[in-house]
């Protein structure tokens, strides 16, 4: 906006009817808005069927993207961000916000949160901020991870102190209903972000092994990555376990799942009981 400037009303309209708009690969936030009208305003199927364009079974990354926005606007959520000191995920809660893809808690004190975002020149004023000092809901999770680790030996005490980790206490939200899911990891620790959820969310019935994927973005095609982070020596029983629950996965984000068991061999170049597993 312009604030003030020494050119007469006539002149300063002049200067800025003369202003070209451009939309830069950089321009996130202008992106984003294009985007989001494109979505809202376009009829894609009226489009398509306009440029009698056939559906294609490659699911390239902009599709891929584009349908999880779509399901995530249709049955909206509340996502719990734990991670606010951190920068990117300040303007990933306004692109969200702003696109309309989910409800946004943010962990962390009001103030502080609001402030920087507001340096950033961020809106997230849709957001909801919540301290892990909140008496209420600190007493709440609290006695709930007591409960539930009553076995271990975890005084109500200790949980106390244990909520207030942003992990534990964005996973409690998880585990009360207070959220749906929570995204974190990019200021922890892979053993700090999921440890909380071993404890608290259990796995899901019938499944033997905690795993993980990895959605990979490339040029002209999605591929699901399954187990990079969680398992470092699985046993072939459990190679299998982790195979069926990444093909779940995949399906889960719309990708068929096509499954290839991969080794640090190629070939004959390794032989032992890795590549034998």
């Amino acid at each position: 906006p312009v604030l003030t400037t020494a050119l007469d009303t006539f002149e300063a309209a002049k200067v800025a009817g003369a202003v070209t708009g451009s939309l830069a690969h950089a321009s996130d936030r202008k992106i984003d808005v294009a985007v989001t009208t494109f979505e809202q305003e376009a009829d894609l199927e009226a489009l398509l069927s306009a440029l009698e364009v056939e559906p294609s079974d490659v699911v390239t990354p902009i599709m891929f993207q584009a349908e999880l926005v779509e399901r995530a606007r249709a049955d909206r959520r509340t996502i719990v961000l734990p991670e606010p000191d951190d920068d990117r995920i300040l303007h990933a809660a306004d692109a969200i916000l702003r696109r309309g893809i989910s409800d946004v808690v943010l962990l962390g004190e009001e103030e502080t949160v609001r402030t920087r975002a507001t340096e950033l020149g961020l809106d997230i004023a849709a957001a909801r901020v919540v301290s892990t000092s909140d008496p209420e809901l600190l007493e709440k999770y609290a006695a709930e991870f007591a409960r539930l680790r009553a076995k271990k030996g975890v005084t109500l005490e200790q949980a106390r102190e244990k909520v207030q980790d942003v992990s534990y206490f964005g996973t409690m939200m998880v585990h009360m209903g207070d959220a749906d899911g929570m995204v974190s990891g990019a200021a922890h620790t892979t053993a700090h972000t999921i440890v909380p959820s071993f404890q608290i969310i259990k796995t899901k019935p019938g499944t033997s092994i905690v795993s993980s994927v990895f959605l990979m973005l490339l040029e002209d095609r999605v591929l699901v990555y399954g187990d990079c982070a969680v398992n470092p020596e699985p046993t072939a029983a459990e190679l299998a376990d982790i195979a069926i629950s990444s093909a779940e996965t995949a399906r889960q984000f719309g990708v068929e799942p096509r499954v290839a068991m991969l080794s640090f061999s190629t070939g004959t170049s390794g032989k032992g009981a890795d590549v034998d597993k």
